[in-house]
């Protein structure tokens, strides 16, 4: 399928990344298109789409952020976010199915931040979340874009946790 297709040719996997799809504006009001809110956004704690642009309004305490189910467990990732004004701050992070177990926390600068990471054997989620202080900041350009190093051990499991021996390839053969 599609998310095959991205995962073996090492296309960015986050949806909207560039914020150019404003059909949702405001995550006081819902999900912006490909993002999934998560805590509590509110009129003084929320994300909004400007001039194709990301911007947090942090006005007070409070837990929000917003996250994409993109990623498999054990597997590594290079990132990329442009924060274009750094306001109270802003986070990335993976986190697994439930939002318990958080992981590879990257505190971002101003300007272009680039890394890799490597999620850990649970992590699904890929999340964006501001500091906890006043302030506004503002982020585009979001990619993740797996280096090809996806273990079999994890992507290419069956129901019953054995690993596939047989594999259907894009072309209609299959290979053993």
């Amino acid at each position: 399928d599609n998310l095959d297709d991205m995962y073996f040719s090492q296309y960015n996997i986050v949806e909207n990344g560039d914020f150019s799809d404003a059909t949702e504006d405001d995550t006081d009001d819902g999900n912006f298109v490909g993002w999934t809110n998560g805590g509590t956004h509110s009129a003084t704690n929320h994300f909004i789409i400007t001039g194709g642009s990301c911007r947090v309004i942090r006005g007070g305490v409070g837990t929000f952020y917003i996250y994409q189910n993109i990623l498999i467990p054990s597997t590594e990732y290079t990132y990329s976010i442009n924060v274009t004004t750094l306001g109270s701050g802003l986070y990335l992070f993976t986190a697994n199915s439930d939002l318990s177990v958080l992981s590879n926390w990257v505190n971002l600068s101003a300007g272009v931040n680039t890394g890799r990471i490597t999620t850990n054997a649970t992590a699904i989620y890929f999340v964006i979340y501001p500091h906890t202080n006043n302030g506004t900041t503002v982020f585009d350009n979001i990619s993740l874009i797996p280096t090809g190093n996806v273990p079999d051990d994890v992507a290419f499991k069956d129901t019953a946790n054995k690993i596939l021996t047989s594999w259907f390839r894009d072309d209609g053969n299959t290979t053993t």
